[in-house]
């Protein structure tokens, strides 16, 4: 570069420094990054004012963020985040849903978010949202007639009115009537907002109390949940329904009243509908503006890249376009001043002496005017600096510690490396997502066709069946001819839902005239419980029509949702190599050299189910006769309808409802599963002191055969036995 020329700055000995310049993309507004306020600063606080505007009002509003890939729309809202702390909840919300069930997975995802920390503080976003909304309707009870005479209560009332994060604490030590109080605040709730849900507000208020409780969690999330989970909650059923998860995020957004409110931000949806033919973008879109004008106290925000807005807007009609875009800011290239700023600030990394010499000899002023004069974006600066430093550690371009990969083959391993390592590691982390992995299979089987299988088979062609139940359509060509295949992944846990999922996948291979179907469970769900007795029967007589189960293992998970990882951050443009950027048939090609996703367990079993399928022709001239498609089917139910009262348990039921509490709480009192047994509907329920001997009688069998211990007091008590198997 003229009159930028770079003297090599002087080194001691020892290994070179990694570049402060590697990472260059913000993956998730989760991340903690190298922040200089300057750059987009315009931007922040016209998206900060219109949150302000939500704050004041109760309606909500969207707002529509472009840039090009690499000018820092996830860096924006990763300070956002940061920013607006205690001003509001902040939830993200990745691009990974399927277009049937967006409203469960922004439902899943606003539940997951509140589990985050407050960004600088040391509780949640949940404490800080339900605290203030429960000690707000604790101080309006209180100062009813019946409950203001007492002493305890004015003083609660007035340590809750000036912290009112302290509620736990509060109303544990609170007066007499603190039951009493407590049981009032869901219907208070409804009183100030009708639209509440009362049955998704207790569910809410009983996961603040005790955040260790996951079938709570699940249930609020939209999780298909077992008979037994929804007998120890004490509801009927499961949020199953798009009308379900837009009624717990209008619940949420309510109780916003009583806090602040949502910040819901979608980014990249450029990665969206590239399986589903855009089907998943126009559904984001028509979602927000219902999200918008339904529900209160959300700020909506959509970041794009400008040409898929572009694209995206002539399919949506006029009137969801002009709710998008009511407020809309384009981000700018930073100024030689800015990108100077964020050299500086990641060059700290490096030791005070090394961060002097490195910007005196090689990030001196001419080399950002430069830089600037060539229009790049924040991350294609980035990037020259990243070379530049690479140069300076050895002028002659040999590759050193802190040198770029050599080639993209190397790029594109680290990265997939790297992927699989963010992802949740222990069993329960990993989110099973129907729609994200049916996408990432999709992508490996993809990968396969055309490719020589076992006894003369090749895949042919892979394609994306439409509908409530995402299943791909695979095309096998084979000697005797072409058949069909359906495969579909179901990860609930629920009986009743399970059987609907394998209702669709058999009318659907019956539509198609598939010959097999090949139902995807994942680890610890991959054999049906002996309680699903209708769905064994059923699938037992499916089975010579080609519908099975097949189990999904953890690792074949964490390679699949990786590689789908990767190939979204390439269709955002966030892959470079040198200064070409790499495109997403070139991640693809890549897959499929390396058999990256060929060598995962689960496509290696797919592939022998295909080859082992159909029996090898009698003579090549005569074809096998060809199997009947699955019969549709009558609807198989599990015995206990969903949605129906569940009966008062028997004797031998209630020592599954015992264990099943146990699980939750550890401790449990005979009183607290009584409390829970009543709440249960029921056609003719128990006297208390009828069912609390039953409850006792059960407790004493179970102790008998070593499952629990039971400590009898004032009040008996039940715990776990040490390393007690469940029955």
């Amino acid at each position: 570069m003229k009159g930028t020329e770079m003297t090599t700055p002087p080194r001691g000995g020892g290994s070179p420094p990694t570049s402060p310049f590697r990472d260059r993309v913000v993956d998730k507004p989760w991340d903690d990054t190298v922040d200089v306020e300057a750059i987009h600063a315009e931007a922040t606080e016209q998206i900060l004012s219109v949150f302000d505007e939500v704050t004041r009002s109760i309606k909500s509003r969207s707002f529509l963020l472009l840039a090009p890939a690499g000018e820092g729309k996830t860096h924006l809202l990763s300070r956002i985040r940061r920013r607006i702390a205690d001003r509001g909840s902040f939830i993200f919300v990745p691009p990974y849903f399927e277009a049937a069930t967006l409203p469960h997975f922004v439902l899943r995802l606003v539940i997951e978010g509140l589990g985050q920390p407050v960004a600088g503080r040391s509780y949640t976003q949940l404490h800080a949202f339900l605290a203030h909304a429960f000690s707000a309707a604790l101080v309006d009870i209180l100062e009813r007639p019946e409950f203001r005479q007492h002493e305890t209560n004015r003083r609660t009332r007035q340590e809750l009115s000036e912290n009112p994060l302290d509620v736990l604490q509060r109303v544990r030590w609170g007066s007499a009537d603190r039951k009493a109080v407590e049981a009032l605040v869901p219907a208070h709730f409804s009183e100030r907002e009708p639209q509440v849900d009362e049955t998704y507000l207790q569910i809410l208020l009983r996961y603040f109390r005790s955040p260790e409780n996951v079938v709570a969690k699940k249930w609020l999330k939209g999780t298909e949940l077992s008979e037994a989970d929804l007998r120890v909650l004490g509801v009927p059923r499961s949020l199953s329904t798009s009308e379900d998860a837009m009624l717990g995020l209008r619940t949420l957004g309510c109780l916003a009243r009583f806090y602040k409110p949502f910040f819901l931000c979608f980014d990249q949806i450029e990665t969206l509908g590239v399986e589903e033919g855009g089907d998943a973008q126009t559904a984001l879109f028509k979602f927000v503006t219902n999200l918008r004008t339904d529900i209160p106290r959300f700020l909506v925000l959509v970041s794009s890249l400008p040409e898929t807005w572009q694209d995206i807007r002539g399919k949506l009609p006029a009137s969801v376009v002009d709710r998008v875009q009511e407020s809309v800011t384009t981000l700018v290239h930073p100024n030689a001043a800015q990108v100077r700023s964020v050299v500086r600030e990641r060059l700290r990394r490096l030791t005070p002496e090394a961060a002097e010499t490195w910007e005196a000899h090689a990030f001196a002023a001419p080399f950002f005017e430069e830089l600037c004069s060539r229009s790049l974006t924040l991350r294609r600066s980035l990037e020259e600096c990243d070379l530049r430093f690479a140069r300076g550690l050895d002028p002659k371009g040999h590759p050193g510690a802190g040198a770029a990969p050599r080639s993209e083959e190397d790029l594109l391993a680290g990265l997939l490396g790297e992927a699989e390592a963010a992802l949740p590691q222990e069993p329960d982390g990993l989110t099973l997502d129907e729609g994200a992995l049916t996408n990432a299979l999709q992508l490996a089987l993809e990968g396969q066709v055309g490719e020589p299988g076992a006894d003369g088979r090749r895949l042919q062609a892979v394609r994306r069946c439409k509908g409530k139940y995402p299943a791909l359509e695979l095309e096998v060509s084979t000697p005797a001819g072409t058949e069909r295949w359906l495969l579909a992944f179901s990860s609930t846990e629920n009986g009743n839902s399970f059987a609907a999922f394998v209702n669709a996948q058999v009318k659907r291979a019956g539509e198609c005239g598939a010959r097999r179907v090949l139902l995807l469970r994942p680890p610890g769900l991959e054999h049906i419980p002996d309680t699903w007795k209708a769905s064994r029967k059923h699938l037992e007589e499916l089975a010579p029509h080609g519908v099975e189960l097949v189990p999904l293992d953890r690792a074949s998970h964490l390679r699949l949702m990786a590689a789908r990882k990767v190939v979204a951050r390439a269709d955002s443009q966030d892959i470079t190599f040198g200064k070409d950027v790499v495109r997403r048939r070139t991640v693809e090609a890549f897959f499929r050299r390396r058999r990256v996703l060929a060598e995962t367990a689960v496509i290696r079993l797919i592939i022998r189910l295909e080859a082992a399928s159909a029996p090898a022709p009698a003579s090549p001239a005569a074809a096998p006769p060809r199997p009947s498609a699955p019969p549709a089917s009558p609807p198989a139910t599990e015995p206990a309808r969903a949605g129906a009262p569940a009966p008062t348990p028997a004797a031998d039921t209630i020592e599954g409802v015992l264990l099943e509490l146990l699980d939750l709480h550890r401790i449990v009192t005979v009183g607290k599963v009584v409390e829970h047994l009543l709440r249960v509907p029921a056609a003719a329920a128990p006297a208390p002191d009828a069912l609390r001997a039953r409850v006792q009688e059960a407790a004493e069998r179970l102790q008998a055969s070593g499952r629990l211990l039971l400590f009898r007091g004032e009040e008996t008590t039940l715990c776990r036995a040490p390393d007690a198997a469940r029955g």
